[in-house]
């Protein structure tokens, strides 16, 4: 195209997709929450909190990346149970930062 040319173009959708769809996940997301028997949180609508016998697990949400808190065997079910719903998840194992929070695990319990 010549520089001179003074023509532009002019997008009527964003490339990465609509301005909805980061609350189009998220609704998508909780209605798969809630059909894995988990809860929102009274104080926070990020927080999702399901019981089980062995333990609880909590399930922090940011955007589009979700922080899974509980019993390793209760994880693992709550993730292949999300799988079924094709969010494409992307797990990553030993976790040490999230959303540029160092974390560090203290597994010593205090009686």
């Amino acid at each position: 195209m010549d520089a001179t040319n003074e023509e532009c173009l002019i997008l009527n959708k964003t490339i990465y997709g609509l301005v909805q769809s980061a609350r189009e996940f998220y609704n998508k997301l909780v209605s798969a929450l809630k059909d894995c028997g988990f809860q929102g949180s009274l104080v926070d609508p990020c927080l999702w909190i399901r019981h089980f016998d062995q333990g609880i697990v909590m399930i922090a949400i940011y955007v589009d990346n979700c922080l899974i808190v509980g019993d390793d065997a209760n994880i693992k079910n709550v993730i292949e149970e999300l799988k079924s719903y094709d969010f494409g998840l992307k797990i990553e194992n030993q976790l040490t930062d999230y959303l540029s929070y160092k974390i560090i695990a203290n597994y010593e319990t205090k009686t």
